[in-house]
Parts: structure tokens; C-alpha cells; sequence
């Protein structure tokens, strides 16, 4: 059964269990009210399977003028089964299946480190500590949050399809970046 949100646009995407604060009109909206975030069309497909992410409003700034500052914590993933007038949409979840093989989640949490090693050798913040959950979909969002590409192409890894083809994707993403960090630095190991 889908449930209906009100559609707030954002210049990139919004991963479950993270923050973003928006510059929209939040007319109507209060902290404490739910909301779809999709990301803005930039000449891409805005067609009805489109991904995006339910998000609680945790902080409104009124503005005199201009846009409102909306302040929105990422809850869940899910994928658009119906525009409406007015700015609506329903929406399913699409986390279901959280069967993963448990190797994939290994493989990624030490591509994860090894990512995260040659970013704090290239100068930027990275935290070879960083541990995942053991919970497959929350430990793709929590890569998915932490690895540095462009809105684009972070919301085609959430567009993956399951949790399974989201970690393959970050796989092949994380090995990719990591690549390329290195080549950035004259080919230093990590």
C-alpha cells in the first residue's frame, strides 16, 4: 500500500540516515512532518519509478524573503508509484529484502576503509576506522553517505535495485575512487 508525501526538491540526493537543510518554500510544513525528497531533475527522466528518500523534518527557518531553510534527517529509501497535483506523491518502500551475501558486506567494509585510507593520504578527511553496520541496507546507505561522487551518480547507486545490486554498485564505485585517488598522488600506496 502506498503512502503519500509532499515533494521537496533537492540538488542532490538525500541517503537514509543522514541530514541535509533545503532552501525551498516549506508553507504548511511543521517539525515533525514527513516529507519525499527527490532529487531536482537535471534533464534526466522524472518518470513515475523514480527513487527517492522519506525524510523527517526535524527544523524549519522562516525566511522574510526568499526561501525557507528546511532542515531534513533521511529515513528510508523508497520509489515513486504516483505523482499528484499540488506537489503529493505516493510511495512504496523498496527495502524488503535484506539478504545479502555476508562476503559482499566484508568486501565492502574493507573497500570502504581502504577508500577512506587514500582519502585522508590525498589530503582529505577519511577515517580508516570507520566501521558498518551489520545490517546490509543500512550499511549501503552509510557507504552511500560517506563515498564522494556526483549527485547523479549517487542517485544511481540508490536506483540500484536492491540492497544485493546497491552494495555492487558501491563496490565498483569505492574500487574506482580509490583508483583514482591513488593515480592523484603519483600512485603512493595506502
Amino acid at each position: 500500500m502506498a503512502d503519500t508525501y509532499r515533494v521537496v526538491r533537492s540538488p542532490r540526493p538525500l541517503v537514509p540516515g543522514t541530514r541535509i537543510v533545503l532552501r525551498v518554500d516549506a508553507g504548511g510544513l511543521r517539525p515533525g512532518n514527513r516529507v519525499l525528497v527527490l532529487l531536482r531533475p537535471g534533464g534526466s527522466d522524472d518518470g513515475p519509478r523514480r527513487v527517492g528518500t522519506v525524510g523527517l523534518v526535524w527544523g524549519i527557518e522562516r525566511e522574510d524573503h526568499g526561501p525557507d531553510r528546511l532542515q531534513v534527517r533521511g529515513e528510508v529509501l523508497v520509489a515513486v508509484e504516483a505523482h499528484h497535483e499540488g506537489g503529493r506523491a505516493d510511495v512504496v518502500g523498496i527495502e524488503r529484502d535484506r539478504a545479502v551475501d555476508p562476503a559482499v558486506l566484508a568486501e565492502v567494509q574493507a573497500l570502504l576503509r581502504t577508500y577512506m585510507g587514500a582519502t585522508a593520504e590525498a589530503g582529505g578527511r577519511g577515517d580508516i576506522g570507520v566501521t558498518l553496520s551489520q545490517d546490509p541496507v543500512v550499511a549501503s546507505h552509510q557507504v552511500a553517505s560517506l563515498v564522494r561522487i556526483s549527485a547523479p551518480e549517487l542517485q544511481e547507486v540508490l536506483e540500484a535495485g536492491d540492497t544485493a545490486a546497491r552494495l555492487r554498485r558501491l563496490v565498483a564505485v569505492l574500487r574506482r575512487e580509490t583508483g583514482l585517488l591513488r593515480s592523484t598522488m603519483g600512485g603512493r600506496g595506502v
